[in-house]
């Protein structure tokens, strides 16, 4: 049953009255029920969100971890959704749930599953566990060996253009994190306007995985913006890089006359 909807005794009354469903209380988890007969799936209790089918043992697998509200708790193999969302329930959807799965197609179960269940709480990532700790040392070691190289001579760097081209990214990834601001104001309606969908390249693209994912990660790359985000994220960008490519006002000099220099005089 979906705790944060309705208690077992309701649901259990509810199916009855409905499906004319008998039940009974799992063994274990309090929060479970037995059925007897029935496609639990086309059942409206279901539908609306109400109930979702698990096995008790995966139950238990929830129950023995026992998240609490306001924790940070990663899935890393979470289609169908299933142990997500009761962890979801047990923390009273209050907190995040990383929800993570190699698996896209699979993991468009999770978000489905999430939806009928109004939980808000549950972050839906294409990947593994394995390959972004991967990742994150291959990163490492490549900064370890950069920072030798250049700290040996084996890479000599003019450091002007250095700081320039690095001062430019920097300037992408602060407006790439601008845009997503305004989305996140949006989503919240705190700025309810210009909210339509400038393109969606979600299908060449996507952000969800692979290098649109990477791009998610480093400048809060988005394949479906609305119009507020994208021109927000341009304006950004045009206005601080014209200011950093402009460079900073040469300071003005002062030519010293013959008068205005001190003069020595010769005593007698």
């Amino acid at each position: 049953m979906n705790t944060l909807r309705i208690t077992r005794d309701a649901l259990a009354a509810r199916l009855r009255d409905e499906e004319m469903a008998g039940t009974r209380p799992t063994a274990l988890a309090p929060e479970g029920l037995m059925v007897e007969r029935g496609a639990v799936g086309r059942w409206t209790a279901f539908t609306e969100g109400w109930c979702t089918i698990q096995d008790e043992a995966s139950m238990l697998v929830a129950r023995l971890l026992d998240p609490q509200p306001g924790e940070v708790v990663a899935d890393t193999c979470a289609a169908p959704g299933t142990k997500a969302t009761h962890m979801a329930e047990l923390m009273r959807n209050r907190g995040r749930i990383v929800a993570m799965d190699p698996q896209a197609a699979r993991l468009k179960l999770v978000g489905r599953a999430i939806t009928r269940l109004g939980i808000n709480i549950i972050e839906p990532h294409v990947g593994s566990a394995a390959a972004q700790v991967l990742g994150a040392f291959l990163g490492l070691g490549a900064a370890a060996v950069l920072g030798y190289l250049i700290y040996r001579g084996g890479i000599r760097l003019d450091l002007r253009t250095f700081f320039r081209v690095t001062g430019l990214l920097l300037l992408v990834v602060a407006a790439g994190l601008f845009a997503f601001s305004v989305h996140e104001l949006q989503e919240v309606g705190w700025l309810p306007f210009l909210d339509g969908q400038a393109f969606d390249i979600s299908g060449t693209l996507s952000d969800q995985s692979g290098f649109g994912a990477i791009l998610r990660a480093l400048i809060g790359y988005q394949d479906a913006p609305t119009v507020l985000e994208l021109g927000a994220g341009i304006a950004y960008l045009v206005v601080t890089g014209a200011l950093f490519l402009r460079g900073p006002a040469p300071t003005p000099t002062r030519a010293v006359a013959a008068s205005d220099a001190p003069s020595v005089g010769a005593g007698g």
